[in-house]
């Protein structure tokens, strides 16, 4: 027979915002409430962050990153310098492919 894992553990943040539109489903139209509820789980991003100049609290701003990844982020490009692509947030401990290319359409390196 086959082990059962675990669920993989789910960000707080993305957690309140499922539960917050759960709140908008009705039997009726069994649909979610206007993308306007969906706006703090993209937390405001309004065009791709240099990841050579972001802050801090713009780095926390992106999706699946918290304050732990964004410390890194820094850490990493004060250590190592500039990044020269963004593939290159694949070495940051914590980033793998998937979150990565997930972080593609919010961020660029020029």
């Amino acid at each position: 027979y086959r082990r059962s894992l675990p669920p993989p553990p789910v960000e707080p943040a993305l957690l309140e915002s499922l539960r917050a539109q759960a709140h908008h489903i009705t039997p009726d139209t069994q649909r979610l409430a206007p993308r306007a509820s969906a706006a703090p789980l993209l937390k405001s991003i309004e065009s791709p962050l240099n990841l050579n100049t972001a802050t801090f609290e713009e780095l926390v701003r992106l999706p699946g990153v918290g304050e732990v990844l964004a410390r890194r982020i820094i850490e990493y490009r004060t250590q190592r310098g500039k990044f020269r692509h963004v593939e290159e947030l694949e070495r940051v401990k914590g980033l793998g492919k998937s979150k990565v290319l997930a972080l593609k359409a919010y961020v660029v390196v020029p």
